[in-house]
């Protein structure tokens, strides 16, 4: 042959056919011959192995041949799969427009406040053991920013295999909170997959409960600057949901066998999308921020700064964790705007003649997946307020690969 001795790897997902293996990867290639006979037997292999750490990764040890007739040991790793996991299908011009949980185009007793859960089975999973959900998607019927003046969601687990009427009951196992914010705007675009923008990730481990819980709780849900219908797109998947209440959330909800929520979850993979509003400027114009590129590790991006001040000076705001509420710069005579999380990084920047600016940079290969990383603009407006500046919207880059 004309291959040195190396080794390589082989596995099959839960779901596939039993006594089939996937072709095989290369982990380590061999670097020399080996030939060693002393014992009568050219010997080999004695020390292989593979192990599952507490993040779900395989690692696997194995031998390969080196030079001056040497045996060495090599030791590697397969990760988690980035996916986008879409429940019970990926279209997003099909199903109903309902405006449970997230709220009707305007304010409403009825629609405003509203508790809402729903089941994502094992199978939707892929029956996978361990998932790392990095953010949750939703397909709204109009084009807009939704507004709430509080939103929470939760993540649990359960083996329970359908939903019951107790809120509390169906979070049985590692339940914790991956959003908890209050006067949130969430930008999205009609018929396409809108990241509801999650503050942390939610790891699922299907030894705590073959089925995940999602709970989204609501207060004040409405939709400014809006076009279409309020709702979101929805399919024939079970739900629990309370809504009109006027002050603490009910213990309990309806059942339904139909209607809840077509849902993406977003497994190690990447992301960019836009929340929170801007305050005007003196142009009669909200400063917009937005980011040019996909989010996917090893790639480049353009920040982005449309509708300031011609030829402006801007600061570039970045930081890594929003804070519970944006806070008000009216406090500082800038009335109408807010900074949305703590800076760590200021950037500056120069608006061209049609008040654009363009701040170009890149994600190192070496970055961990499902990182947030925030950007705001604070576009200098001496006649805007007495602060002399505006601010944006904040934009919002999740590495995955």
């Amino acid at each position: 042959t004309l291959e040195f001795i190396g080794c390589r790897i082989s596995g099959r997902l839960s779901t596939g056919a039993l006594n089939i293996l996937d072709n095989s990867t290369n982990l380590k290639t061999g670097e020399a011959y080996y030939v060693r006979q002393a014992t009568g037997r050219n010997r080999w292999g004695d020390y292989l192995g593979n192990s599952v750490d507490p993040q779900g990764n395989f690692w696997f040890i194995g031998q390969y041949a080196k030079a001056n007739n040497r045996w060495s040991t090599w030791i590697g790793t397969t990760q988690h799969a980035a996916s986008r996991i879409y429940v019970p299908d990926a279209s997003t011009t099909t199903g109903g427009c309902n405006v449970i949980p997230f709220g009707n185009t305007t304010a409403s007793p009825t629609w405003g406040n509203q508790k809402y859960q729903q089941l994502i089975t094992a199978s939707d999973l892929g029956n996978e053991c361990v998932v790392d959900i990095c953010d949750l998607g939703f397909v709204s019927c109009g084009t807009g920013t939704r507004h709430f003046d509080r939103i929470q969601i939760r993540m649990a687990q359960t083996d329970q295999t359908t939903l019951g009427t107790s809120f509390s009951a169906n979070l049985d196992a590692n339940l914790r909170t991956v959003l908890d914010q209050r006067n949130y705007d969430w930008s999205q675009v009609k018929d396409q997959w809108s990241q509801v923008g999650l503050e942390s990730s939610y790891r699922y481990d299907a030894s705590k409960g073959k089925n995940l819980v999602i709970q989204v709780l609501v207060y004040g849900a409405k939709c400014d600057s809006w076009s279409g219908s309020g709702g979101h797109r929805s399919a024939s998947r079970e739900r629990v949901y309370a809504f009109g209440w006027a002050s603490a959330p009910p213990a309990t909800g309806s059942r339904g066998a139909s209607a809840a929520l077509k849902v993406q979850l977003i497994a190690n993979s990447y992301d960019v999308h836009n929340y929170g509003v801007g305050c005007k400027g003196s142009n009669n114009k909200f400063a917009t921020a937005s980011i040019i590129g996909s989010g996917k590790i090893g790639t480049n991006y353009t920040l982005r700064l449309s509708d300031a001040l011609p030829n402006a000076n801007t600061f570039i705001s970045v930081g890594f964790s929003l804070w519970s509420a944006p806070f008000d710069l009216s406090l500082i005579q800038a009335p109408g705007c807010n900074m949305y999380f703590n800076n760590l990084l200021t950037l500056n920047g120069t608006c061209n003649s049609i008040g654009m600016s363009s701040t170009n940079l890149s994600i190192p290969s070496s970055i961990e997946p499902c990182l947030r990383i925030y950007f705001q603009y604070f576009p200098l407006d001496r006649a805007a307020n007495p602060l002399g500046l505006t601010t944006t919207n904040y934009a919002r880059l999740l590495t995955g690969h």
